[in-house]
Formats: structure tokens, C-alpha cells, sequence
């Protein structure tokens, strides 16, 4: 009986998931690197063991699930370099979000007791930092104190305030879809908190995508899947008025997020970012010697001499300059499995789905405003660059676009 309710117990709650959790707290402080590293890589390999043990009596289980005997090797070998942050920045960023992408890539029953365990950590994490702006650091500075407190208190945990910007705005949306996705009142409030607290602290951050990919990503993807909260006849004519609304408050968003703040200054932000694009394009891909084909690699020190700036402003533009057509072939595929996954989902889901209610999203939104946020944040950032947690995040912000929807249920 004590051996059913532990079991019953472990199947409603995941302890397991509890270690990424711990991990992401303890990332919003640099000096906890090791803890939130190791619980980090630790909990990639055991998951993967155990969807390896689920399929163990299964005849094709090594084919099945040999990408997850990849990554759970692939991490276990890498895990000193990680770490130690040996290779910073280097191919274990790479080696995670592809781990994160295929642990993540799970049952959605799975994913949403995962949420909560998201919706817990962000809510420490938010407490942490409302109890350093309320403690009057830095005195004077009230304007920029997250600013001030990320470099100096917490030494840079998760990055510099772009990137630790970037964690803070794929938590909101986690927390966001989680809000509309679980039954369970006190985790909604749970949610609800995490994601008003999260994007308080995007604002906070100054950083102008922080304020708006969350917005911009919700309403997009609630306007692109809006046929599955709709009846078949009346979908065009409703559509169309919503799509019509989204569009105008997605152009809205950008303006007060993204333009007014910097218009009085002549946009000298988006003019200074410019520049950056152009001299890393110029000192990588187009600098001769092959390097259109196999870009720079890891050693930016001719970059950093060249632009005076260590990173390109931009994910894709970085992806480029450090790796080229190969690197942007890699990207172009892996874009292409994840937009062909979610139109299979939405597909299966219009099909096998005659009603349902808006307030409660369905997975494909999720899947669409998840993979919205990473690609908007690493825009104008090299978001997945920032901290090895921020790039566990990306991986398994993108696998829910990978994620099965055989038995969409929801965890209670």
C-alpha cells in the first residue's frame, strides 16, 4: 500500500523534475555555478535514462532511443567542461539546448507537471530579486537597480541583463501557458504570480525585447491558432476581425516597447546595433579564407578587436559569423522539423477537436508563442549565449513544438 502511494505520489508530482528547478534558482547566482551545473546535467542524464528503461522491453528500443543514449553520453562526457565553464562560449551550449530539445520533447501530461516545477522556481527566483530592490540596493539607483544587482550581488549568474533579460521573458511565457493550461486552482495561482512577477522584472530590465517578445509572442500565437477555440463555419469571418485585432496590438507592443523609448535619441540603439551586424559580417563570413562556409568558431579575439564588441547583438547574426552557411543550414533545419511538427499538431488537433475553450490553450499555441519568444529574443541578443541555464531554457522552449499530443490531457 506505502509502496502504491509513493508511486502515485512520484506519477502526480515528478519529483525528479525538482532538480532543474534547484538548478535554475541556484543560476541566478555565479558563485552557485557548480551546484547548478552539476543538478543541471544530472537531471538531462537521468531523464534520458529513463525514457531509455520506459522503452527497454520494446524490440526496436535501441533505435528508438538512440538519440537519447547520444545525449545522455554526449552530456555525461562534457559534463567537467560544463561545469567548469572551460569552454565559455563554446560547443556545450550547443550540446544543451540540443539535450534540453530532446528531453523535453515529451507526452504533454509530462509537460505540464514540469510547468509547475517552473512556476515554483520562478516565483524564488522574482522573490530573490523584489527582496534586493527592497532592501535599497543600490543606494540612489532605483532606476537601474537590476542592472546593478545582476553584475555585482549575483555576479552575473545568468549573464549580462540581456541574457538574464532573455531567462526572464521564457519564464513568463512558460508561466503564461501554464496559467492556461492547468486545472488545479492553487497552481494557477502559482502561475499567475510567476508570470505577473516575471514580466514586471522584464521591464525592470530595461531591455526593450524583454518588454515585448511575451506580448508579441501571446497574441501571434493565439491568432495563429485560433481555429482550434472555433467552430469550422464560423472560423474565417471570426479570424479574420481576430487577427485583425492581434496584428494591431502586436504593432502597438513593438511601438511602445521597441521604438518610443529610443526615438527621442535618434534610435542611436538600433543604429549602434546595425553596426555591430555589419563589422561582424564583414570580419567573419566575408572575410575570405572559407570562412563564408565554416565562419569563425569560438575564438573571438580578432571579433572583440575588430567591433569592440564580444557578442554581434544579434542569435542569428553571432550563429553566422561563428559558424557560417553550415551554421545557418543547421538552423534552417531545425526550424523547418519544428514548424512541420506544429502544423502536424494542429492539424491532428482541428481534426479530433469539434470545441474548445480559449481560456484554456491548447497545446500547439503553446508550441507556436514558445518557439515565437526564442526566436524574437535572439533577434536582437544571443540570448542562448548568455548562461547555460538560459540555453537548457531555449532547448526546451523549441521542444515543445516536438512535443506528442497522442493523449493531450491535463495534469490535475
Amino acid at each position: 500500500m506505502q509502496s502504491n502511494s509513493l508511486s502515485r505520489f512520484a506519477q502526480k508530482t515528478r519529483p525528479l523534475d525538482a532538480l532543474f528547478a534547484v538548478s535554475v534558482v541556484l543560476g541566478l547566482e555565479q558563485n552557485h555555478h557548480a551546484w547548478t551545473l552539476g543538478l543541471l546535467t544530472a537531471w538531462i542524464g537521468l531523464r534520458c535514462c529513463i525514457q531509455i528503461w520506459r522503452d527497454h522491453d520494446q524490440r526496436d528500443w535501441r533505435q528508438k532511443n538512440l538519440s537519447q543514449i547520444l545525449i545522455a553520453s554526449l552530456v555525461f562526457v562534457q559534463a567537467r567542461t560544463i561545469i567548469q565553464l572551460d569552454d565559455h562560449p563554446g560547443a556545450s551550449f550547443y550540446i544543451l539546448i540540443a539535450a534540453a530539445l530532446s528531453v523535453g520533447a515529451n507526452c504533454i501530461n509530462d509537460w505540464t507537471r514540469f510547468l509547475r516545477w517552473i512556476g515554483c522556481s520562478a516565483v524564488l527566483i522574482n522573490t530573490r530579486l523584489f527582496w534586493i530592490a527592497a532592501s535599497g540596493y543600490p543606494v540612489g539607483s532605483s532606476d537601474n537597480w537590476l542592472t546593478a544587482a545582476n553584475n555585482e550581488i549575483l555576479e552575473l549568474g545568468l549573464g549580462r541583463i540581456n541574457s538574464l533579460a532573455s531567462v526572464l521573458a521564457l519564464i513568463t511565457i512558460f508561466c503564461f501557458y501554464g496559467l492556461r493550461r492547468d486545472h488545479n486552482p492553487i497552481v494557477k495561482a502559482i502561475h499567475a504570480l510567476a508570470c505577473t512577477s516575471s514580466y514586471a522584472l522584464c521591464l525592470q530590465t530595461g531591455s526593450r525585447m524583454a518588454a515585448g517578445v511575451p506580448l508579441i509572442a501571446a497574441l501571434a500565437a493565439f491568432a495563429i491558432c485560433l481555429k482550434d477555440y472555433i467552430p469550422n463555419r464560423t472560423a474565417k469571418r471570426v479570424q479574420t476581425w481576430v487577427t485583425s485585432a492581434a496584428i494591431g496590438l502586436i504593432t502597438f507592443s513593438i511601438w511602445v516597447t521597441a521604438i518610443k523609448p529610443d526615438i527621442d535619441g535618434g534610435m542611436a540603439n538600433e543604429k549602434l546595433r546595425f553596426t555591430f551586424w555589419e563589422c561582424w559580417l564583414e570580419n567573419s563570413i566575408f572575410a575570405g579564407n572559407g570562412k563564408i562556409i565554416h565562419g569563425i568558431g569560438y575564438n573571438l579575439r580578432d571579433m572583440v578587436k575588430a567591433c569592440n564588441n564580444q557578442s554581434a547583438d544579434s542569435g542569428l547574426i553571432q550563429l553566422i559569423g561563428q559558424h557560417g552557411f553550415l551554421g545557418l543550414l543547421a538552423i534552417g533545419l531545425l526550424l523547418t522539423l519544428l514548424i512541420r511538427s506544429l502544423l502536424s499538431q494542429r492539424a491532428e488537433r482541428i481534426v479530433s477537436t469539434k470545441y474548445s475553450s480559449a481560456l484554456h490553450c491548447s497545446w500547439p499555441e503553446a508550441g507556436v508563442g514558445c518557439l515565437i519568444t526564442v526566436v524574437l529574443c535572439n533577434l536582437t541578443t544571443p540570448a542562448y549565449l548568455g548562461s547555460y541555464v538560459g540555453a537548457a531554457l531555449t532547448g526546451l522552449a523549441l521542444s515543445m513544438s516536438l512535443t506528442q499530443t497522442k493523449s493531450e490531457t491535463t495534469g490535475q
